[in-house]
């Protein structure tokens, strides 16, 4: 009866808590810290008028010349060096089953791709 007691107590002790933390969260604030629409208006400086301008978007940059592409890399170059990369680091698990060791398990390779 004690633990029922307990547990009961501090269920109402944590609502109440709760309650005091949610009030606090959407009360209204006070009138000191509320700032009428007039006074952001007079804190404001005046827009200047613009024609059918409101959303004004900035034109698009200019297209990139067809003659002035980005150099572009042969897919069988990219191949070529994917399967270096592969057969390096085969030999490096080769070589770490053969003898593992901590400096084996953990070191790099010679393949130029991060490993």
């Amino acid at each position: 009866m004690e633990l029922f007691l307990m547990v009961v107590f501090v269920s109402l002790l944590c609502l109440a808590v709760t309650a005091l933390a949610f009030s606090a969260a959407s009360s209204e604030p006070d009138a000191a810290d509320r700032v009428s629409a007039e006074q952001l208006a007079e804190a404001r400086p005046a827009a200047a008028p613009r024609f059918f301008a409101e959303d004004a978007v900035t034109p698009p940059s200019p297209p990139i010349p067809l003659n002035r592409r980005p150099p572009t890399v042969r897919p069988e170059a990219l191949l070529l060096q994917i399967e270096r990369h592969i057969r390096l680091e085969q030999a490096a698990a080769e070589a770490f089953l053969d003898r593992p060791t901590p400096e084996s398990l953990h070191g790099r390779t010679t393949s130029p791709l991060l490993n």
